[in-house]
């Protein structure tokens, strides 16, 4: 066939400008059916121009018509595959369509095409959405010199520094992001877990104190003070911040099992009881309360009451060292040293690789701090 010819056929059964604004006017109208009879027409009409389907797909995702943009955007891909927008677009539509298993292929092929904020930033998300915990912080690292004060992206870093086990780099980027948004209450808490984290304690309660006080009205800041205070031993005053975070949030179950805690703490075993029993009559599953509930019996010696929760707890989580721990500690005060035996070497296998923390007012963890290596 002739070229002018092909061209004007391709010209013909392109998507202009008026076409568009005939479906937004559409889209905006609220008749998806129509709509959607007209999006589905354009894709026909448009199969081999990739600069119209860019088009299409982009007004299809602006009003959240995410298949239809979708089929846009792959038929981009598959005419022009080396389009950083056709692989981002397509990458962000099957995110926001909740898949972001598929979106990680089109996300890396456009970070390799042009090595932009967004495609790094985004593709940052997507793993982090996929569990790859540490190929998400090297690529929001990336997107970091490009904004080195995009809030996103440190507090993205902060949870995932948090979560890594490098809490000295969380530490940083956390500071930075509260002090661009003071008011973003969820960075404050963040930052204070990442100053426990790092054995500051010190620092930890500091800024704790001062997250509950530019939130008075969050439990969980007032819970978060608590935790730091029980932690450097004030017992009276995290009871107080404690009994707060109940009375902003009832039925706040985390808050009511450190109350129980500091009662045990106390050596008020009959009230740690019956606090932790209140919890699990709400949550009969609650491990922590369960836990702690356990605690509470082999302070008061009431081996048998706390035998069978151990054993239960073991059984859920048997990685955990916390529980084979107590187990053991019951059976050598029942006289049964062959089962004391197997839960104490259990337990020191367990501690080995993972910290036994006993509660939020636990002792210091025996591992080392470590900072991310790119």
């Amino acid at each position: 066939m002739n070229h002018a010819i092909l061209a004007l056929l391709l010209l013909a059964q392109s998507v202009g400008p008026a076409d568009l604004e005939t479906l937004k006017r559409r889209l905006l109208a609220g008749d998806r059916v129509e709509a959607r009879e007209t999006a589905r027409e354009l894709l026909a009409r448009v199969v081999a121009d990739p600069q119209a389907l860019l088009n299409l797909g982009q007004l299809l995702g602006t009003h959240q018509e995410l298949a239809l943009a979708e089929q846009a955007f792959r038929q981009a891909v598959r005419l022009d595959p080396d389009s950083y927008a056709a692989q981002f677009n397509l990458g962000l539509t099957l995110y926001q369509e909740g898949k972001p298993r598929d979106a990680a292929e089109p996300l890396l092929r456009a970070v390799d095409l042009q090595s932009s904020f967004e495609a790094n930033y985004l593709l940052g998300v997507v793993l982090s959405d996929l569990g790859r915990g540490d190929d998400a912080i090297r690529r929001l690292r990336k997107s970091r010199t490009m904004r080195p004060q995009h809030k996103g992206t440190l507090a993205l870093l902060g949870v995932l520094y948090v979560g890594g086990g490098y809490p000295l780099d969380a530490v940083d980027v956390l500071e930075e992001a509260a002090r661009l948004d003071p008011s973003d209450r969820k960075v404050a808490l963040l930052l204070v877990e990442a100053c426990h984290e790092s054995f500051n304690f010190a620092k930890a309660l500091a800024t704790a104190r001062s997250a509950a006080a530019r939130f008075p009205d969050a439990p969980e800041a007032q819970f978060r003070l608590g935790y730091e205070l029980e932690t450097g031993g004030a017992f009276e005053e995290s009871r107080q911040a404690f009994q707060k975070a109940v009375a902003l949030r009832p039925g706040y179950l985390e808050a009511e099992v450190a109350l129980g805690r500091l009662e045990r703490k106390a050596g008020s075993y009959a009230e740690a009881v019956k606090q932790l029993q209140a919890v699990l009559r709400t949550d009969p599953k609650h491990f922590e309360g369960r836990l702690e509930l356990s605690k509470a019996f082999v302070g008061s010696r009431d081996l048998s009451q706390a035998r069978p929760i151990l054993v239960e707890l073991t059984e859920e989580k048997p990685d955990d060292p916390a529980p084979h721990a107590l187990l053991a500690q019951v059976y050598a005060a029942r006289r049964e040293p062959q089962l004391a035996a197997r839960e104490r070497d259990r337990y020191l296998a367990l501690s080995r690789r993972s910290t036994l923390t006993g509660g939020m007012g636990g002792a210091e963890p025996g591992r080392r701090l470590r900072r991310f290596v790119p």
